[in-house]
């Protein structure tokens, strides 16, 4: 079963919530928030941009693109790091849903279908990047170098 901490460390290397550098388990909401924090109470995700003493209505429900049973399950059947290719696969699914949507619906206005290009091309270069380091973390060499001999037997060629 997968942690809070392994949740935790998927999260934000996918950045998700958005613009959140840490997450923090808590019975409730805090009146003095660490900036840039998202607080998970009750499996539900809230964050703030006030600083300074705070009321819980100063607080937001956080966006989450992946839930924490998805990546909790990726987690349990493969691992941490390859549950972050399979979460930003899933948010590069849902990305092209939402290009597609806006193209439709912006017409002349594509302001926000080039932002949401944007996104989608980034988060494929960070599975790019995370592809490309379980690569070189999956590999079985042990350094060691050494030759064999063609052995005959029975005397030579037969």
């Amino acid at each position: 079963m997968a942690t809070f901490a392994q949740i935790k460390e998927v999260r934000l290397s996918i950045s998700d919530p958005e613009g959140v550098i840490d997450i923090l388990e808590a019975s409730s909401l805090p009146t003095e928030p660490a900036p840039q924090t998202a607080y998970l109470v009750s499996s539900v995700y809230y964050t703030t941009e006030e600083t300074g003493t705070v009321v819980a209505g100063d607080y937001s429900i956080a966006e989450l693109k992946v839930s924490d049973t998805q990546i909790g399950a990726w987690i349990d059947a493969v691992s941490v790091n390859d549950s972050k290719c399979k979460a930003i696969g899933q948010i590069m699914a849902k990305l092209l849903i939402e290009l597609r949507l806006v193209r439709f619906s912006a017409g002349a206005d594509t302001t926000e279908y080039i932002s949401l290009r944007d996104v989608y091309y980034g988060y494929k270069d960070l599975l790019a990047m995370y592809t490309e380091t379980k690569k070189t973390a999956d590999g079985n060499s042990t350094g060691r170098y050494y030759s064999t001999n063609y052995t005959e037997i029975a005397g030579g060629d037969l």
